[in-house]
C-alpha cells in the first residue's frame, strides 16, 4: 500500500512522494514536467483512482494508486495554474464529478471522472482567481477567489457559495 505526502515550501506543494509500507524511505512519484503539484486526492471508493492539479500542466489522473499519471485536460484551459481539485464523494463511482480551480480562469467541472471539462464559473464576476474549493456533506460548494490585479487596480477576493453543483 502506498502512502503519499506532499513536499511544500512557502505554502506551495512542490512534489509528491510515496512510501510503500511507510518504512524509512520515500520515493518521488511526481507527474513530471516541472512545476508544483497541488492537493492530490483519491476517490473515496477506490484508493487506486487519484487526481492532482499542477500549476504548470493541468489536471492529472492515476488509476494505479499514484504509480503513473496521465494528463486529463480536455476542455480545460491548458495555460492556467491549477491550484485545487475536489472529488464529489456523492457522484457515481464510475463517473466521478470533479471540480478544479484554474487560477485566473475560474472553476471547471467534469462529470465523467476528468475525461472532459466545462467552465463552471457562472456568477464569479471579473475576478477569476479561483484558489480553493470545498464541499459540505450536504453538497454545498464554497469557493475562495483571491485578490488579484495590480497595485493601482486591485480586484478584491471573495468567498462564493453554490447550492447547485456550480451551475450558478
Amino acid at each position: 500500500m502506498f502512502r503519499f505526502a506532499g513536499v511544500s515550501a512557502f505554502g506551495f506543494w512542490l512534489g509528491l512522494c510515496a512510501c510503500c509500507g511507510c518504512g524509512p524511505s520515500w520515493q518521488a512519484v511526481g507527474i513530471g514536467g516541472g512545476g508544483g503539484i497541488f492537493v492530490p486526492v483519491s476517490s473515496p471508493h477506490d484508493p487506486n483512482l487519484m487526481f492532482c492539479a499542477s500549476d504548470m500542466s493541468g489536471v492529472y489522473r492515476s488509476t494505479d494508486g499514484g504509480r503513473t499519471w496521465r494528463a486529463t485536460n480536455f476542455g480545460a484551459p491548458g495555460y492556467a495554474p491549477y491550484t485545487h481539485i475536489l472529488v464529489d464523494p456523492q457522484s457515481p463511482v464510475d463517473n466521478r464529478t470533479l471540480y478544479v480551480c484554474a487560477f485566473g480562469q475560474g472553476v471547471y467541472r467534469s462529470v465523467n471522472g476528468g475525461g472532459r471539462w466545462e467552465d463552471a464559473s457562472v456568477g464569479l464576476g471579473e475576478n477569476r482567481s479561483a484558489w480553493r474549493i470545498t464541499r459540505t456533506p450536504e453538497g454545498t460548494l464554497f469557493l475562495v477567489v483571491v485578490r488579484n490585479g495590480t497595485e493601482r487596480d486591485v480586484i478584491p477576493g471573495a468567498l462564493y457559495r453554490s447550492d447547485d453543483g456550480a451551475a450558478s
